[in-house]
């Protein structure tokens, strides 16, 4: 059962229902639905070999044009402290990966003075930009007011809530490692400390990790967590005090890693002779930190590639079932832990 015989069953022609096949955006919904609904009725199946030769056509009539990919980012300038960093390598991995398939990579800020959804919508469409990665945000958000349906497009992290494919740290698996690490070196208190905006834009498994742990591995002891809107020196000094934690797991900025060392020293403790400290992200400047250093290339990597294989496959708009892809980090032995 090949091509022809859909088309010669539905009354289309073969290369309209190619592209339906492929879900191309050249051919209307309804179109597509019927092309799918008999395809599926007369078992028809794509050939693999036709598909890989046609896939390798494709990526080198991409190279040859260097296509661009739009990377739509909610984030600055200026971008935050705690954050730069992290954003910046993203981007520059991104724009290396697109470059090695044949793309260049078009950043479009949907924060710029006078942007609106509908704007951005029209610019990818004026400059042909069919795939799309969406970088994510500061803050949890709940959509990004443009229509997607156009693109192939995939999303990178929890931070933006619509229906897509995703590419996402692994932050439950990273909290597992840390957990295990330090009650592997001794500890048995280790406590939390998180900003809200964080939390909200790791999906909350920062902390479902954490308390996982607790109750499989480190009962009858209760968890101890803050989770803070805005960091208070005196708050953390009261939380310190009641819950006397051995190890104090931390997340990025706010507050920055100086000033939880500064809040410490105030207590008179350091670590890791008085207590141990783990940090979930850590920065390249932190290289006696013990904690979890993310693959960011990765990361990038499996973004690019994703939105890729959905252009060459057809693929648009979203998804019926979305999928999630995580990349985990790797744990690093620094001077923060110690053998207790």
């Amino acid at each position: 059962m090949g091509v022809r015989e859909v088309a010669k069953q539905t009354g289309f022609c073969v290369a309209t229902v190619s592209l339906a096949l492929r879900n191309s955006p050249k051919i209307s919904e309804r179109t597509r639905r019927i092309v799918r609904e008999k395809a599926n009725a007369l078992g028809y199946a794509p050939n693999p070999e036709v598909t890989r030769l046609m896939t390798q056509l494709r990526s080198q009539r991409a190279s040859q044009n260097q296509s661009a990919l739009g990377l739509i980012s909610l984030w600055g300038p200026p971008l935050p402290r705690g954050a730069r960093e992290h954003i910046n390598l993203l981007i520059r991995c991104l724009e290396t990966r697109a470059l090695q398939l044949g793309f260049s990579l078009d950043i479009l800020r949907l924060n710029e003075p006078g942007m609106t959804g509908r704007r951005l919508h029209e610019i990818l469409l004026a400059r042909g930009i069919e795939g799309v990665i969406v970088l994510g945000s500061p803050t949890w958000q709940k959509s990004i007011g443009m229509d997607l349906d156009p693109f192939a497009h995939t999303t990178l992290g929890y931070s933006i809530d619509i229906n897509s494919d995703r590419v996402c740290e692994d932050q439950y698996k990273d909290m597992v490692k840390v957990m295990t690490k330090l009650t592997g070196l001794g500890y048995r208190r280790p406590a939390l400390l998180l900003n809200a905006d964080l939390e909200k834009r790791v999906f909350h498994h920062y902390s479902s990790a954490f308390l996982m742990y607790y109750y499989h591995h480190l009962k009858p002891a209760s968890p101890a967590i803050l989770v803070f809107d805005e960091f208070s020196p005196a708050t953390f000094k009261s939380w310190m005090e009641k819950e006397r934690p051995d190890a104090l797991i931390i997340g990025q900025e706010p507050p920055s890693f100086e000033i939880i060392l500064e809040c410490l020293g105030e207590h008179r403790l350091s670590a890791p002779d008085d207590i141990g400290i783990a940090h979930l992200d850590l920065l390249e400047k932190m290289d006696t930190v013990s904690g979890i250093r993310q693959n960011r290339e990765l990361l990038a990597h499996t973004a690019i590639n994703r939105v890729v294989s959905q252009l060459y496959r057809g693929e648009r708009g979203i998804a019926d079932r979305p999928t999630v892809e995580f990349v985990e980090g790797s744990w690093i032995d620094g001077n923060t832990t110690r053998m207790m």
